[in-house]
């Protein structure tokens, strides 16, 4: 009993560094001035509360297909920049997908969680390697925003070099873990479910609600849509999850493929630092992503609900 709690505390916390390294640990590209050792693990804890969340969603809302994944990743992304903290109502409404659909459902968890975890569990070599080299390229291309965007924290080549690898090596042991526990690592329980329920409607109503009076008219229709679009999901989908498609031993190949993402951005990164490049690459990522997580946001709303109910679905 006790191991089988640990192995899933365990799952629970490797999804959680997973969803810290891309949405945090990327995004920022260093070490900020105010960061620290404890400040980086009550993140990561907080990254495992929210990933639980998203795991509950996905095993109880039967999230099989890509469309409701992403929704799966947006409770995800508006538990974070909308409960968390507030930035999703600073600019609205272009936050409302900057950055909880443009980064954390469609980079985090598409791409870092799921579309990682699935080449790793097919060990499909080519695409690792390739998968690798494009996210650290867009990391070692990410990390110029800030020579733009904060002048008074420029990490040079060395220091970034040191901050890719620790994290990435990281992330490597998170994967590994994920593979080792996936397969018992998570079940939906009730008493989790409410538990994470009351712990973001108590930061809802006393922390983001009088920071940004805002947060009352546009996160609760947001999540009752989510809500709704997700039950009707489970109705019509069969029993499962993507958990169960994303179990399976990976190759030591494989995992060493994986190495390419800080290689890859170290390379970019150190390049553009001895060639005097200041590209404000932050700009480039906002235009495309924040309209492509609103379109993406609406394609999987109307791909679930285009879907007709079959009748065993109804009891």
């Amino acid at each position: 009993m006790v191991k089988t709690w640990l192995r899933r505390l365990t799952f629970i916390l490797a999804t959680g560094y997973i969803l810290f390294f891309y949405s945090e640990l990327m995004f920022w590209a260093r070490a900020r001035p105010e960061d620290s050792l404890a400040n980086w693990l009550v993140t990561w804890q907080v990254y495992s509360l929210s990933g639980y969340a998203m795991l509950s969603a996905i095993v109880g809302f039967r999230a099989k297909r890509r469309w409701a994944l992403f929704l799966c990743g947006a409770l995800f992304g508006w538990l974070t920049e909308g409960v968390v903290v507030q930035t999703m109502y600073e600019a609205f409404p272009l936050q409302i997908s900057w950055t909880g659909l443009a980064w954390h459902a469609l980079i985090s968890v598409w791409v870092g969680w799921y579309g990682m975890r699935r080449a790793l569990q097919q060990n499909q070599r080519r695409y690792i390697l390739g998968l690798s080299i494009g996210l650290g390229c867009f990391w070692g291309m990410w990390g110029m925003w800030w020579w733009v965007e904060s002048l008074e924290r420029i990490a040079g080549p060395g220091e970034f070099a040191v901050f890719a690898l620790i994290s990435s090596s990281l992330l490597f042991a998170a994967y590994w873990l994920w593979e080792r526990t996936a397969e018992d690592g998570f079940s939906l329980w009730r008493a989790g479910v409410i538990a994470i329920g009351l712990a973001y409607g108590g930061l809802f109503v006393f922390g983001a609600a009088p920071a940004a009076p805002l947060a009352v008219f546009v996160l609760p229709p947001l999540l009752l849509a989510l809500f709704l679009t997700l039950e009707r999901n489970r109705r019509v989908e069969e029993p499962g999850s993507v958990l169960e498609d994303l179990q399976g031993k990976v190759g030591a190949s494989s995992y060493l493929l994986l190495w390419a993402i800080p290689f890859s951005a170290i390379a970019i990164y150190t390049a553009a630092w001895y060639l005097g490049a200041r590209i404000p690459t932050g700009w480039l990522v906002y235009a495309v992503t924040t309209p492509l997580g609103f379109i993406l946001l609406a394609a999987s709303i109307y791909q679930i609900w285009r879907g007709g109910i079959r009748p065993e679905t109804l009891d």
